[in-house]
């Protein structure tokens, strides 16, 4: 009976924790901006990262001020980014934003670490799970 009691309870415990799949990303400036995420210093090879992938989503739709990046996984794997960044040595996200001009000018076969190290993004922010929460999960790129 009591083995049955604490396994509901932190069953009930570990839902009742807000967990985040989504970061809404606000574009305060001119340009046309898309974004890549991955684990501080560590680009994620699970991700899909050529540069076509990134351009292939926006085709012939326009680029809104207001983006969501996001996370997903199924009810048995914890996709959170609580757990994501958890997973980072330094325990941050790198987010970077990409102009569509870069975007499309190294659509054909480059991959986005070719554009991460050789500097070609807009602007990287790292965050923290601390910073993501003072934020409200709202990062504004200026």
């Amino acid at each position: 009976m009591k083995i049955t009691s604490i396994i509901i309870f932190v069953f009930i415990f570990s839902a009742c924790s807000k967990k985040h799949n989504n970061i809404k990303i606000i574009n305060e400036g001119n340009l046309d901006l898309l974004y890549y995420y991955t684990k501080y210093d560590i680009v994620d090879v699970k991700q899909i990262n050529y540069v076509e992938y990134l351009v292939h989503r926006i085709e012939n739709k326009k680029v809104q001020k207001i983006q969501t990046i996001g996370r997903t996984g199924d009810l048995l794997i914890d996709s959170s980014f609580e757990t994501y960044i958890g997973g980072s040595p330094e325990k941050q996200l790198e987010v970077f934003a990409f102009t569509l001009d870069t975007l499309f000018k190294y659509r054909k076969d480059y991959k986005i670490n070719y554009l991460i190290n050789n500097k070609l993004y807009y602007k990287k922010v790292n965050l923290t799970i601390d910073t993501l929460n003072e934020l409200n999960w709202i990062v504004t790129i200026k």
